[in-house]
């Protein structure tokens, strides 16, 4: 009995030791559990400060890039008045001076002259100019328009707010005018256009006088022309006015020689046989880029064909020049012809 009672003690105590162990694992497993959940409430406490964080960073810039284009648009706004009141000041100082009493008011022979010709083309030597009073305005108001179909050119100076003074006008443009060296400058509350002269084309009195020249030299042994340089044949010679090309075209007359403007930005030479023989002589050379391919001429005598192309005159950019806009020109598919040979004859007709 005294075996029996011990193994039951002993038993019991295993039970209890056995049942402690599992509390204790059981309190391990809990406050395990309980330092996750702690750890994953902080992470997310403190994700949800950044977050916030992040949220007032970025509410304070858009309230700062708010009130920055707040004041932009309030000085934009407050120099918009100041040019109005300028410009309104500047028109009611032209209205009193053109009420002005002719007691009080003089004006100079020089001044009269210059008025009476604003708005009209005035020509002299080599340019078209039309000058257009407008006083008030500043060069940005300004769009000056060629329209090369119709043949004119419009002007628009517009104030830098809505119902400021405006101004709008079409000027035709001279005939002889050449279109793509048209420039314009704003100085002094005045707006002038250039557009430089068409050379004139020598009359039938120039070609006889040439043509007698020509027969006189050649009777007393003389050259009418310069010496042709066998190196410069073929190329663009350069002097202080013109481009002028020279080709030697042996056994072909004038009558079977064709120069021809292409779409490359050059001219095109071709030399036939009589009565529409074969092509001896078929080649393109490209125009030196300030050329004016519309005032081209040339000449053909001895076998030598001479082009002479004038240089455009290009407008000096200064900060009172004005942009001419054009239009957008359509593609070409074909070249133009120029036939120049048949506007000076042959010093061979002179013989």
């Amino acid at each position: 009995m005294a075996e029996e009672d011990r193994k039951l003690k002993q038993k019991q105590a295993e039970e209890m030791l056995r049942r402690r162990m599992a509390e204790e694992d059981r309190k391990l497993k809990q406050k395990q559990a309980e330092e996750m959940l702690r750890q994953r409430m902080a992470e997310e406490d403190r994700k949800l400060k950044q977050t916030q964080a992040e949220e007032m960073l970025r509410q304070r810039m858009a309230e700062e890039d708010r009130k920055l284009k707040q004041k932009q648009a309030e000085e934009m706004l407050r120099r918009r008045m100041e040019d109005e009141k300028k410009l309104k000041e500047a028109a009611t100082a032209r209205l009193s001076s053109s009420t002005t009493s002719p007691a009080t008011f003089s004006e100079s022979p020089s001044e009269a002259s210059k008025r009476k010709t604003l708005g009209v083309w005035i020509e002299n030597a080599t340019n078209y100019i039309l000058r257009i009073n407008l006083e008030g305005f500043r060069k940005d108001d300004m769009t000056v328009q060629m329209d090369d179909a119709d043949n004119k050119i419009s002007v628009l100076a517009q104030g830098p707010m809505d119902g400021g003074p405006r101004f709008f006008k079409e000027y035709p443009l001279p005939s002889k005018a050449i279109l793509n060296d048209i420039h314009a400058n704003f100085e002094a509350g005045v707006l002038a256009v250039t557009a430089p002269k068409r050379p004139a084309a020598p009359t039938q009195t120039t070609i006889e006088e040439e043509t007698r020249k020509a027969a006189k030299a050649k009777k007393h042994g003389e050259s009418t022309h310069d010496p042709f340089d066998s190196d410069e044949e073929g190329k663009w010679i350069e002097n202080a006015t013109n481009y002028v090309l020279r080709i030697k075209l042996q056994g072909i007359s004038k009558e079977d020689v064709r120069v021809q403007g292409n779409i490359k930005g050059g001219i095109t030479v071709r030399g036939h046989f009589p009565d529409g023989g074969p092509c001896l002589f078929n080649e393109s050379f490209l125009l030196p880029s300030t050329a004016s391919l519309a005032c081209m001429s040339a000449s053909f005598g001895a076998n030598i064909l001479t082009v002479t192309v004038p240089k455009r005159t290009l407008p000096t950019l200064s900060p009172t020049a004005v942009e001419i806009r054009r239009p957008m020109a359509k593609p070409q598919t074909k070249g133009l012809p120029v036939d120049c040979t048949k506007q000076l004859p042959s010093k061979d007709d002179a013989e």
